[in-house]
């Protein structure tokens, strides 16, 4: 939040403050809503056009795993994850 303020400012800051707390309600209520990847069970919920939250179903709960800047490559995720 605090990058996205200086960078961009206070009201893009609560915009995505926003559209990140109505993604996360929308799993708290349908974990299963966004669609899975092809890396390890993660789903994808795409937040903005920048950013998208990465996030694995367990059995009693979600673990959220990484927002990811949608502008940088598939193989930099890769490389956070561990593969």
């Amino acid at each position: 939040m605090q990058y996205i303020e200086s960078e961009h400012g206070l009201e893009a800051a609560l915009k995505f403050m926003d559209a990140t707390d109505n993604v996360l309600a929308s799993i708290s209520m349908f974990p299963k809503i966004f669609s899975l990847t092809d890396y390890k069970d993660l789903r994808r919920a795409v937040i903005t056009k920048q950013t998208s939250l990465y996030y694995l179903v367990l059995e009693e709960e979600v673990e959220l795993v990484i927002f990811w800047d949608n502008r940088q490559s598939g193989e930099g995720l890769i490389e956070v994850l561990g593969e």
